[in-house]
């Protein structure tokens, strides 16, 4: 079992795997943002402990949040990157505000 610093530490260098190319979007990206997404309501049960499960999701937002900013003015460029299955992954996470998708 994956302990909640592991998990914390994984989902903190995805994020910066994410964020390294800001204003594009390497072929790594879309994937590494649906893998992130799955982490976006890990719980204390899940990663063993709430410290850590709440820093998952503070990474999580942060992350969404600067790759919302460094690339919504070009979305329309940006979104066919993405197939239709890793935008259905991530309409949870992004339509929480009235992001991207």
């Amino acid at each position: 079992d994956v302990s909640g610093a592991q998990r914390l530490g994984a989902v903190t260098a995805l994020g910066a795997c994410v964020l390294a190319y800001p204003y594009d979007v390497p072929a790594h990206v879309p994937a590494s943002l649906v893998a992130l997404a799955r982490h976006s309501h890990t719980t204390s049960s899940s990663n063993g402990g709430a410290r850590h499960a709440a820093a998952v999701r503070e990474a999580v937002r942060a992350t969404f949040a600067e790759f919302k900013r460094t690339h919504a003015e070009t979305w329309d460029f940006v979104r066919p990157l993405f197939s239709s299955e890793e935008l259905d992954a991530l309409a949870d996470i992004l339509s929480a505000g009235d992001y991207l998708v």
